[in-house]
């Protein structure tokens, strides 16, 4: 046994040897015994001469080939380097062959009857043959193939006027949707997306608006929708034909945006969307319903109403349940969820829906959202945010579902969440101090208010804290944007000055106003001195508080109605006498709003007559505000003497509490006053400069119109690039680009 097996020596002496030979056709049998790896030209078996190695022809053959090739190759010239000039006259050439092959008039002529040809000739073959399929497949060919010559118009958008006037092409296409080959109408779907796609006409506004009244005339927004449920889904080219029929709404939108309410009044796009939000499975198509139906409601509050009184904000909220024990898995399924929460936030602005909502226990939901630390937490709390606002069930159900461990964990910065950016953070401190402010104001029972107040004297007062470092943090912010609003040179009227403090956090700090008024009234010891005592670590009192709520009460609207708005004025106007303001300043308050109230309604009363009567009817009213707002000053100082003491026992506070009043009440009136007289004047000459100002926009916006022309070399080279832009790794990237255009539009109008 031992004399037949090769020593392992020997054996390794001879495969480096065998390593480093050449194998050839005439190369010898290298005896192994056993496997030792591949070997380049052999093959390893048991044959005449034994185990081991034997050189495999066909390797060998195919080496030499690939040798001899390599041998016949042409040696590659070194690159050679190419400087700017050359580079762009090559560009320049490019774009003139373009221009060469550009579409003009005739171009477009001859498209459409060639598509008007072979439609007549399918629909003769059909009737004809219409039991021998066979018959007429050849013409259905013909047909597909003109409909999609269609898709380079859309490279000449300065085509579309002669298109819509001149031809019978849109009808045509319209009509093939309801095609019974499937392939023709998906294939009409995309030349409208294409024709109506935002790459297309976005230097050409007004062809744009051409083809898409076009449409209209001719029902496109019916037929579109009514092949959205004759497509299939589970074919590949049908489900890129929904996705299709839905960007073209929304393109449509975009030109139009009137079109967002005709779509939903005239067809049951609606129906056919919040069905499609049924199934768990998420693909694009589910994402981009959900996407269509945030542009609709928040387009329209009808759109808002017939959400509610068709069960969408139930099928809504089906749709999100899912989220609350899981996080997104892809980006699709993150767009899929922010979607659904813009559509019920948008929802939630009007009060009957509110009560919808309520009933199909969308606070629980939310709230689950919230305790279960997932992604949505920003979107849930904006969406309870606003389903709290004005709505005493909303919060009524909120404390009732104890939820207040989680808001104020989330108040204080406690719950934290995964994966959560930022920008998340601060928009989450804004919204609990809104829902606190909600609940302390709206709740329908004292006892739920008092839960409330309550969870500001736990752990020594710890709320109280972090409120009040809300507080300031945003008081500096909007006084910053004052100074800067001061110190800019651009005239702004008061509506743009109004915008930059909201933007700079005014409201929120409003909202944390209102919470400290509404803890002033509860009445608690404890948290007005610690109230008192973190103002004055900061060098202000509470005239800073009255401040902020008496700008609150003098511009609290109507939204909720005549009623609301009264309730809500009633309650800020007992924070502010509770916080030491007097009634006299208040009632100058009410004066001046009454007076300019009278003021804008003269002067639009006289405008329509000329307009001379306006300035003497603001003068009078002016000047009566002024009277007014003189003889509360000349009361002011009888009354305010003894006013300290009183507010010293509303407050309950210590001695230096009542001092702290006292001292408050000699500044802030005379400063309210002057600004008081001079308001109407002010008002005046803003509304004249904004008139001015919207002028000279609007001619800037017809220059920049009129210049708008691009050369016939920019032209070409333009539509030369979609021409070419037919491969479906373009067509998704166009998609991405819409997607990413549709996300910031959301953003913008939210």
């Amino acid at each position: 046994m031992a004399h037949r097996q090769a020593p392992t020596a020997i054996l390794q002496q001879a495969l480096s040897q065998f390593e480093a030979e050449e194998p050839s056709g005439a190369a010898a049998f290298v005896p192994a015994a056993r496997f030792l790896g591949a070997r380049p030209g052999y093959y390893f078996s048991k044959g005449p001469s034994g185990l081991g190695y034997y050189p495999d022809s066909r390797q060998a053959a195919a080496q030499a080939d690939e040798d001899a090739a390599a041998a016949a190759a042409p040696v590659k010239a070194p690159a050679r380097r190419v400087d700017a000039a050359e580079l762009l006259r090559e560009a320049e050439e490019a774009a003139g062959d373009a221009g060469m092959e550009m579409l003009d008039s005739r171009g477009l002529k001859r498209l459409t009857l060639a598509l008007e040809r072979k439609y007549n000739a399918n629909l003769e073959a059909r009737m004809k043959y219409a039991d021998q399929p066979d018959r007429f497949m050849e013409s259905e060919t013909d047909l597909d193939e003109a409909v999609k010559a269609l898709l380079v118009v859309a490279s000449a958008p300065d085509l579309y006027p002669e298109l819509v006037a001149g031809t019978n092409a849109i009808p045509t296409l319209l009509t093939l949707l309801n095609h019974e080959n499937s392939d023709i109408a998906a294939d009409a779907v995309e030349v409208l997306q294409e024709l109506t796609d935002a790459d297309a006409v976005e230097d050409a506004e007004e062809e744009a608006a051409v083809l898409v009244e076009s449409l209209l005339e001719h029902d496109a927004l019916g037929l579109l929708v009514h092949r959205l449920g004759a497509f299939d889904e589970k074919v590949a080219e049908e489900a890129s034909a929904v996705y299709n029929v839905l960007a073209i709404i929304e393109n449509m939108i975009e030109v139009r945006p009137d079109i967002a309410e005709q779509v939903v009044a005239k067809t049951k796009l609606l129906k056919w969307l919040l069905a499609r939000l049924r199934p768990r499975e998420t693909d694009s198509n589910k994402q981009y319903a959900s996407e269509i139906l945030a542009i609709l409601v928040q387009q329209s509050d009808s759109n808002k109403r017939k959400m509610g009184a068709s069960n969408g904000i139930d099928a809504v909220l089906q749709a999100i349940a899912p989220y609350r024990n899981r996080d997104p898995e892809t980006t699709e399924e993150e767009e899929l969820v922010e979607n659904l929460f813009d559509v019920l936030a948008s929802c939630l602005l009007l009060e009957d829906n509110k009560a919808v909502f309520v009933e199909a226990e969308g606070v629980e939901l939310l709230l689950l959202i919230l305790k279960g630390k997932r992604a949505a937490r920003t979107s849930a709390l904006k969406c309870l945010d606003f389903a709290t606002t004005r709505c005493p069930p909303a919060c009524d159900r909120t404390v009732d579902q104890q939820g207040l461990k989680t808001l104020f964990a989330i108040f204080m910065g406690k719950l934290k969440v995964k994966r959560k950016d930022e920008s998340a953070a601060g928009e989450e401190e804004e919204r609990t101090v809104s829902i606190i402010a909600s609940l302390l104001n709206q709740c329908t029972k004292q006892s739920r208010r008092d839960r409330v107040a309550a969870k500001f004297v736990e752990a020594e007062f710890e709320k109280c804290d972090r409120l009040m470092e809300i507080y300031d943090r945003y008081e500096g912010r909007v006084a910053a944007e004052e100074a800067r609003l001061a110190e800019a040179d651009e005239d702004l009227d008061e509506d743009d000055v109004l915008l930059a403090r909201m933007d700079a956090g005014l409201y929120t700090l409003q909202q944390c106003a209102l919470v400290v008024g509404a803890l002033w009234l509860v009445g608690d010891q404890g948290v007005r001195k610690r109230v008192l005592k973190l103002l004055h670590q900061k060098g202000r009192t509470l005239a800073s508080l009255r401040s902020v709520l008496l700008e609150l009460r003098a511009n609290i609207g109507d939204e909720g109605g005549a009623e609301e708005q009264q309730r809500q004025v009633e309650r800020v106007t007992q924070m502010l006498l509770s916080l030491g303001a007097s009634p006299a300043e208040l009632e100058a308050q009410d004066a001046a709003a009454a007076a300019a109230k009278e003021a804008a309604a003269a002067a639009g009363a006289a405008g329509a007559d000329g307009g001379e009567a306006a300035g003497g009817a603001a003068g009078a009213a002016g000047g009566e505000a002024a009277d007014g707002a003189q003889a509360d000053m000349e009361v002011e100082d009888e009354e305010e003497r003894g006013r300290a003491a009183g507010a010293a026992g509303t407050a309950g506070t210590a001695g230096a509490a009542g001092d702290d009043m006292e001292l408050e009440e000699g500044e802030q009136p005379a400063e309210g006053r002057r600004e008081e007289r001079q308001e109407l004047s002010r008002r005046e000459r803003s509304r004249s400069r904004s008139r001015e100002r919207k002028a000279d926009r609007r001619e800037r916006k017809e220059r920049r119109s009129r210049s708008r022309s691009r050369s016939p070399r920019d032209r070409g080279s333009r539509r030369e690039r979609r021409s070419r832009s037919r491969s479906p790794d373009e067509r998704r990237r166009r998609k991405e680009r819409s997607r990413s255009r549709s996300r910031e539009r959301r953003r913008d109008r939210r």
